[in-house]
């Protein structure tokens, strides 16, 4: 298995590249190895948000920033695409493909937030635990 940032990089350039949008990644922090299963709902995560994205928004850019902390692993897909009325008190559950990576965070103990408003882009963000952080970071 291709690590965690290697993976997110291939599955972004895949997906943009029959579209005329941009694919930038950025990574923060120290990446430490996680669970196959975190990987795997991580990655699943990051495609779908992707694919909506080309789908449904009309981007010219998608950034997909992954970020390593002591406590977290933070990814985070933005678009500047046209965005939707997105009111985060809504049931998260009614809006695309969102029900399914919330359900993906959820499953290793994280947490999805959408962000979108009309003609403002869309951040999908999700916070997972880190179990290997704590060790790293304890020197």
């Amino acid at each position: 298995h291709p690590d965690l940032v290697a993976a997110l990089r291939h599955v972004g350039d895949q997906a943009t590249a029959e579209s005329n949008v941009r694919f930038e990644f950025t990574l923060t922090g120290a990446p430490s190895r996680c669970s196959p299963r975190l990987e795997e709902q991580l990655l699943r995560i990051a495609r779908e948000a992707i694919q909506n994205s080309i789908r449904h928004a009309r981007p010219t850019v998608i950034s997909l920033h992954l970020e390593y902390d002591r406590d977290s692993i933070r990814l985070r897909v933005v678009d500047d695409g046209r965005g939707f009325d997105f009111a985060p008190s809504s049931n998260v559950k009614e809006h695309y493909g969102l029900k399914s990576m919330q359900e993906r965070a959820e499953l290793v103990g994280g947490r999805l937030t959408v962000v979108s408003a009309r003609g403002k882009g869309t951040t999908v963000e999700t916070v997972v635990p880190n179990p290997a952080g704590a060790y790293k970071y304890a020197s």
